[in-house]
């Protein structure tokens, strides 16, 4: 049993923001009445913030069959996340792989299925993006042996990639999601088309990923959110940050809070190249950016946690901090620190907080704690 106390506990899915107690019995979160006799750790987090354990909408974790996977569990442990998503690093060719090498991960792990065929492989070449070669028939069987595991597809449709193709990948890969049943999420940094074409071109429940990069055609038209875009997100699609190291820019932005354009989710798009690394970190310290963009705590998490959680069918088990969820918490403390962030442009901007992970604990058992926070 593990009792955490006095910490200010950010629950934005049940509207909580208050000094208190998280108690934990076995895997499950229980009320303070609930907790049964015998040895129980006790977690003083006076001054600290206690969360849901953060859901990573977009990472790589293949880090045994492709040169950007992270070593899941320990990134995501000390980054106070409990759950993630692989984007498509992973295509049918290398599924079963994938699944292999990953199965049995203390992360809770979710993935898109790569309309390429070998998936992302190195930094050193692009993934195949010929729409000839996307294999709907082999997809389809990999999303019926891994149902469990393999949720939406995944398709890059930028310049570098696709640009002799133009939007007729996106075209196929929007025809193969649907005819999976599945949501697509589409990489847009540095697209072949305007933000208006491709986010045109989405269903409801598909995501419009790197919302906010800064790399050819954007989300903005004379420092407005384009219409298509808002007409897109009134339809249902959803906008991720994606932040990345070459995905964010703070022009894109500010420009984009300005007008009341808040993303729906925050992930962090690490690789092992960018793990703790500037400009991005990890998901934390993404988290710290928007603070110092001037977003508040229950808006980051609700883009961090309630949001991604409500995608992956999975909002009554991890999106709440309430009695009876999986114990799948965070705990951090909101460090006063002068902090110099940096986008994918070398654009510095100065924050006064950091949000340090101290202990991360996934389905009751804790994975990570600081050595500060005993």
């Amino acid at each position: 049993m593990i009792r955490i106390i006095n910490g200010r506990i950010l629950d934005p899915a049940r509207g909580i923001d208050t000094v208190g107690d998280i108690c934990i019995a076995g895997s499950t979160i229980v009320s303070p009445e609930a907790m049964g006799p015998g040895a129980c750790e006790t977690i003083d987090a006076s001054g600290k913030l206690v969360t849901p354990g953060l859901v990573d909408f977009h990472l790589h974790a293949y880090n045994t069959g492709s040169a950007l996977g992270i070593p899941l569990d320990p990134v995501c442990a000390a980054s106070g996340v409990t759950t993630a998503v692989d984007a498509g690093t992973s295509g049918h060719i290398t599924a079963a792989a994938f699944r292999g090498a990953l199965s049995g991960t203390v992360t809770r792990l979710k993935a898109l299925l790569s309309c390429s065929p070998e998936g992302l492989l190195s930094l050193r070449f692009h993934e195949r993006s010929d729409p000839a070669l996307f294999d709907k028939a082999a997809m389809k069987e990999v999303v019926t042996a891994f149902p469990d595991l393999f949720i939406g597809v995944k398709i890059r449709v930028s310049a570098d990639v696709a640009d002799a193709f133009g939007l007729a990948g996106l075209e196929a890969a929007v025809s193969i999601a649907e005819d999976l049943g599945l949501p697509l999420v589409v990489h847009t940094t540095n697209p072949p088309a305007s933000a208006d074409a491709i986010a045109s071109m989405l269903r409801p429940g598909d995501v419009f990923t790197h919302a906010f990069h800064g790399t050819g055609h954007t989300i903005l038209k004379d420092g407005r959110v384009r219409g298509a875009v808002r007409k897109a997100r009134e339809r249902g699609v959803l906008f991720d940050d994606c932040h990345g190291r070459a995905h964010f820019a703070f022009s894109t932005l500010d420009a984009a809070l300005a007008d009341g354009f808040f993303p729906d989710m925050i992930s962090s798009d690490i690789i092992a190249p960018s793990a703790f690394r500037q400009p991005l970190g990890g998901l934390p310290m993404v988290l710290s950016r928007y603070l110092a963009s001037g977003a508040d705590l229950p808006e980051i998490l609700t883009a961090c946690v309630v949001n991604p959680a409500k995608f992956l069918g999975l909002e009554k088990d991890i999106a709440s901090l309430a009695p009876g969820t999986c114990a799948d918490v965070a705990v951090f403390s909101p460090l006063a620190k002068r902090t110099v962030f940096r986008d994918a442009f070398g654009k510095e901007r100065v924050g006064e907080t950091v949000l340090v992970p101290e202990v991360t604990i996934r389905q009751g058992t804790i994975v990570y704690r600081s050595y500060g926070s005993y």
